[in-house]
């Protein structure tokens, strides 16, 4: 019995030693993330492949803010051991897209196109330059890759992508710049056509396409690429309705 009681300790006390680990652990993970400042309230972060934006920094774990609005709590011990991707320190980010064009068109002028249609877009930083670089030679079209920066702190990352793929897109359809689709070549096998890549041809679909339906939606708003505050917003509903102490307000 006395053998089965100093057994029973030992494990009570082995699991208590591994909870208390854990607890010393995040919380001089919090201390450290504290002091070593590697982020801010508001700052958006990848974290163990999980992107957010950092809503509070407690004694045992660091709150993210996800884009779907959810709220992610990481262990700081994990925070300290993991890599840390802060996507807001530097407020310039470069954002990328590709295009396919035709391989009969001359790239240099397909890529002075493009280039100035970047150049059109308003949140796309004269400097650093936009660019424009061909990437791959394919069977039906050539890729060309484009690239530009954005200050976040006046432009929305996304949104500033999106206005320019629209705006190149645009111009090269005024500009004649043909964007292929892909080609396929088919075998004819008896009465079946069957594409290169073993795929059945699907036959010409006789429905006319469908208009699209006219809602009540202002040019500005699709135009607009202004800061997206929403998250931001959320964040300051939840630090007014939440007791946990903030390190990251203490430090400041």
């Amino acid at each position: 019995m006395v053998g089965a009681l100093l057994g029973a300790a030992g494990l009570a006390g082995l699991a208590i030693g591994f909870a208390f680990r854990n607890i010393a652990e995040n919380y001089l993970g919090g201390i450290l993330l504290s002091a070593q400042n590697p982020f801010e309230i508001g700052d958006a972060v990848e974290l163990n492949g999980r992107i957010g934006t950092v809503a509070m920094l407690t004694a045992r774990d660091t709150v993210l803010i996800t884009p779907e609005g959810n709220h992610l709590r990481i262990p700081n011990g994990m925070v300290m051991n993991s890599e840390l991707l802060n996507y807001t320190r530097n407020p310039r980010r470069r954002f990328e897209f590709s295009v396919g064009v035709s391989v009969d068109l001359e790239l240099n002028e397909a890529r002075r196109v493009g280039l100035e249609a970047m150049k059109l877009s308003p949140g796309v930083l004269k400097d650093p330059k936009p660019s424009v670089t061909v990437d791959t030679l394919g069977d039906s079209a050539v890729i060309l890759r484009f690239f530009g920066w954005v200050d976040q702190r006046e432009s929305d990352f996304l949104k500033t992508r999106s206005e320019t793929i629209r705006i190149v897109k645009v111009t090269y359809d005024e500009a004649g710049i043909e964007m292929p689709e892909p080609i396929y070549r088919v075998h004819l096998r008896g009465n079946t056509a069957i594409t290169a890549g073993d795929k059945q041809e699907e036959p010409p679909s006789e429905n006319p396409p469908r208009k699209i339906k006219q809602v009540s939606v202002e040019d500005s708003e699709l135009d607009d690429i202004s800061p997206d505050r929403t998250i931001e917003d959320q964040i300051e509903t939840e630090k007014s309705s939440t007791d946990e102490e903030n390190l990251l307000d203490v430090k400041s």
